[in-house]
């Protein structure tokens, strides 16, 4: 830019050359980062279905380095047989101010799809995000399913502060085992899994102490086994709160795979829920509508790994996220029977089985509530998802057995200290085992 004078007399100085420095406008980036849900009135499975009111988190965050200012959303998508209700606690749009370089909102709207609603299973629902500039948002597809589990939603988790140049750091509704998940270059078609998750037995009649995030963690262990493990999802079989019936027409089911080509086959079960024992020592995983009084209608611990064992097969991996002291991840006893020392870690198994429990004797297998999962899975998958699924069982042991016990002692102030039950077919072989 230049500076140019006039002089009446023509007595004209020189055009002044003028160079001004600015910084470059620090830009705000609006990003839509997940969505998870709540069953507001369902039976609390994480899957969408019709008839229910479903409360939607969804979780946006400004990813530049400038402010967005006059913030505003808006959910959009919505057609015949989807409807939004509760929109005076929870709007359909609103203006939500200013958020910050690194800083989140979370952004709820409560909706249920009527019994009469045809549309895709993959649900329009979206979101739109604008702000003053105009230029730094966007409409966001929610990614929300009809029929299919969703995640849910868990507390904000992030960290940072909001400095000159801020550090962006990644916040989320869910834990970081939940996302980034390992993908193995092929399907094994010879791979099959049986996953429960038992969570809520209180209102099922059962047990008087429900296990808090059960659901979540089978619902990811089956993510990892899809993506990971590479097992196609028509080989598993999954079931979230087992009943009694349930639980043995699915054992049932998963053994009859065993007896088909049996030595070419891979086999998985993951179980996180209750364990509990009786008065003659002996462990039992607990169907959501058993009681203790009942202990007939539960899966005894010893039968069942005979029952794995019955067909040999290639191999049989068993994940246990339970214990059977009488003791719940809430902290809540479930008629603990003290005085007793129980046998589920040393029940005897057989063929090539080889068994990942989450605690040993007494112990209470814990929580790890930020992460919104129990203490073994999230450190189980966790080392998977560290490896990128290239981990051999030994290393998976050590690594789980290490990182439970110390973060148990830092988190509850209790020791917790996973097993590996191995059958002598494979002592000395299964270190060396893989995914």
């Amino acid at each position: 830019m230049s500076l140019k004078f006039t002089e009446h007399g023509g007595f004209l100085p020189r055009p002044v050359n003028i160079q001004i420095s600015t910084q470059k406008m620090l830009e705000p980036t609006l990003t839509y980062l997940e969505t998870g849900i709540l069953e507001e009135q369902g039976n609390k499975n994480s899957i969408i279905e019709q008839g229910e009111l479903i409360l939607a988190t969804v979780l946006i965050q400004n990813r530049g380095q400038g402010d967005a200012n006059d913030v505003s959303y808006s959910i959009e998508g919505i057609e015949t047989g989807i409807i939004l209700t509760k929109t005076n606690e929870y709007p359909k749009s609103q203006n939500i101010g200013t958020i910050k370089p690194n800083e989140s909102r979370k952004i709820q709207f409560a909706f249920s799809i009527t019994w009469g609603y045809e549309g895709s299973d993959n649900l329009p629902i979206k979101i739109r995000l604008s702000e003053s500039k105009g230029r730094f948002g966007g409409t966001y597809n929610l990614n929300l399913k009809l029929k299919e589990q969703n995640l849910a939603a868990t507390d904000l988790k992030i960290d940072g502060n909001y400095n000159e140049a801020t550090e962006i750091t990644d916040a989320s509704l869910t834990s970081d085992i939940d996302k980034n998940i390992p993908t193995c270059s092929k399907k094994h078609k010879n791979r099959f899994a049986l996953i429960i998750g038992n969570e809520y037995y209180v209102k099922n009649n059962g047990l008087d102490s429900d296990v808090p995030f059960a659901i979540n963690d089978a619902l990811v262990f089956k993510k990892y086994a899809i993506n990971t493990f590479g097992i196609p999802e028509g080989n598993i079989i999954y079931l979230n709160n087992g009943t009694a019936t349930q639980m043995k027409n699915e054992i049932k089911n998963f053994v009859g795979l065993m007896a088909i080509n049996s030595l070419e086959r891979e086999f998985y079960v993951y179980y996180a829920g209750h364990g509990y024992h009786n008065d003659n020592k002996d462990a039992y995983l607990m169907p959501v509508d058993v009681k203790s009084t009942n202990m007939d209608d539960a899966i005894k611990l010893a039968d069942f790994y005979k029952t794995l064992a019955k067909h040999p097969t290639k191999s049989t991996t068993v994940f246990l996220d339970a214990c059977f002291s009488g003791g719940g991840r809430d902290g809540a006893l479930v008629e603990a029977r003290s005085g007793i020392k129980l046998k589920a870690n040393d029940v005897k198994i057989e063929s090539n089985l080889v068994v990942f429990a989450a605690s040993s004797g007494k112990q209470v297998s814990k929580p790890f509530k930020k992460e919104k999962h129990g203490l073994f899975t999230y450190y189980l998958l966790k080392n998977i998802q560290s490896s990128n699924g290239n981990i051999t069982y030994g290393n998976l042991a050590t690594g789980i057995i290490n990182d439970v016990k110390t973060k148990s002692l830092i988190l509850h102030k209790e020791e917790q200290t996973p097993k590996v039950n191995i059958s002598p077919k494979v002592k000395d072989s299964w270190e060396n085992m893989k995914f």
